[in-house]
C-alpha cells in the first residue's frame, strides 16, 4: 500500500467535506496508520479509500471514519464475489457488451481507456447506468463529486463537456476495476461471463458486418479524461 498516496486521499476527501485544514490533516495520518495496521483493508487503492472517507459524511471522529472504510471494503470485496454469476438480462444488446469488451481490452493493455473513443465509453457508461447491475447509487455521486473536482480549474466554456466527459470514464473505470478484482478472485466464472459476451458479439458483428470483431490494438490513442484508480494521464491525440 502506497501510505502517502493513502494519506492524501484521506485528507482531500476530509477537505471536500469543509473539515479544518489542520484538523484534516492530523485525522489523515491517524486514519492512514490504522489502515496500515488493518490486514482487512491491506490492498485498498487510495481512490476507494477517498470514496470510503466521503460516505462517512462530515466527521471528525476517527472511529466512524474507519467503520465508514471497512463498510466499504466490505461492499466492494462482495461485489467482486458477487459479479460473475449474476445473470447478464439487464439488456439483450449486444452492442452494449461490444463497447463493454472494447473497454475492456483496453483496460487490461493499457491500465486506462486511452485507447477507446470517448463516444464508446459513454454509450457504455449509459447501459451501466441503465442496468445499474455493476455499481450502486453512491457510486454514481462518487463518481460525479470526483469528476467536478477534476475539472474544477478547466475553462468556463468547456468544463460542462469535461466533467460529463471525467464522469462517464471514471464510472466505466470502476467497473472495470471491479470485474478484474472479480478475475482475480473467481477467474472461471469471470472468464466465462466475458467469453460468452464475446461469442455473443463475434455472432452478432459477423451477421451485421460479415466479420468477427478484432481486439487488437488499433493505434488510435488520446489523453484520458481522468486519473481515477491509478489510470495514468498520458500524451495522446484527442
Amino acid at each position: 500500500m502506497d501510505t502517502q498516496a493513502t494519506e492524501n486521499a484521506v485528507g482531500k476527501a476530509l477537505a471536500a467535506l469543509g473539515t479544518d485544514t489542520l484538523a484534516a490533516n492530523r485525522l489523515a495520518l491517524s486514519v492512514t496508520r490504522s489502515i496500515t495496521y488493518d490486514k482487512n483493508l491491506a490492498g485498498m487503492d487510495p481512490s476507494e479509500v477517498e470514496a470510503a472517507v466521503l460516505s462517512a459524511g462530515k466527521t471528525t471522529e476517527h472511529h466512524v471514519i474507519l467503520d465508514a472504510i471497512r463498510e466499504f471494503r466490505r461492499r466492494t470485496r462482495e461485489k467482486a464475489d458477487t459479479i460473475a454469476p449474476a445473470p447478464a438480462k439487464a439488456s439483450n444488446d449486444p452492442a452494449n457488451k461490444g463497447f463493454f469488451l472494447q473497454c475492456w481490452h483496453a483496460f487490461l493493455r493499457d491500465g486506462n481507456l486511452g485507447g477507446v473513443r470517448i463516444l464508446t465509453v459513454r454509450f457504455l457508461a449509459k447501459w451501466l447506468v441503465d442496468n445499474m447491475r455493476w455499481v450502486e447509487p453512491d457510486e454514481l455521486d462518487w463518481c460525479a463529486r470526483y469528476a467536478v473536482r477534476e475539472n474544477e480549474d478547466a475553462p468556463a466554456s468547456e468544463k460542462e463537456d469535461r466533467t460529463k466527459t471525467c464522469y462517464d470514464e471514471t464510472l466505466v473505470l470502476l467497473v472495470m476495476n471491479k470485474f478484474a478484482r472479480s478475475m482475480e478472485k473467481n477467474p472461471e466464472k469471470t472468464s466465462q461471463l466475458i467469453d460468452g459476451w464475446e461469442r455473443e458479439y463475434a455472432e452478432y458483428t459477423t451477421k451485421q458486418f460479415g466479420h468477427a470483431p478484432d481486439w487488437s490494438p488499433t493505434g488510435y490513442t488520446r489523453t484520458p479524461s481522468t486519473s481515477a484508480f491509478g489510470a495514468v494521464k498520458q500524451g495522446g491525440r484527442a
